[in-house]
């Protein structure tokens, strides 16, 4: 089997990306139209043209980065927007730029579940200002 031409293997990675389509793709990096489908199935499963076509995704989403988070600041911004996606789409932003809001467990541990020993000098404070008003063990 001969080897695969570099501006083919480029050519095809890009029209797949671009269309979807390994079989035009591979009639539009030059391949004859009869064996177009044929050869597009042994392309895709060749290691250099699936490299080539992971650079090609990751360059398409990429690019893609900034329209998306545009729809997604229109979707938190927008008051027209039914509050469940506007929620959603708040918890993605704040997901993709690292905030972890804190599990349900953990909000449960309060200080009344310690000993009054083992309280912070923080904790005893905001208790002692009125911001904990939980009872001690």
């Amino acid at each position: 089997m001969p080897a695969l031409d570099p501006i083919k293997r480029k050519m095809f990675t890009q029209l797949y990306v671009s269309t979807g389509n390994a079989t035009q793709a591979a009639i539009g990096a030059g391949c004859p139209a009869g064996s177009a489908a044929v050869t597009a199935h042994r392309w895709l499963r060749n290691p250099a043209v699936l490299a080539l076509l992971r650079d090609e995704i990751d360059g398409y989403l990429r690019d893609l980065a900034p329209t998306a988070l545009k729809a997604l600041r229109h979707l938190v911004e927008c008051r027209e927007t039914p509050p469940q996606t506007r929620l959603a789409a708040a918890r993605d932003i704040l997901d993709r730029v690292g905030f972890v809001a804190p599990k349900r467990s953990e909000l449960a541990v309060t200080v009344a579940e310690k000993p009054i020993e083992q309280l912070s000098r923080a904790e005893l404070e905001r208790i002692a200002d009125g911001e904990d008003n939980h009872r001690f063990i």
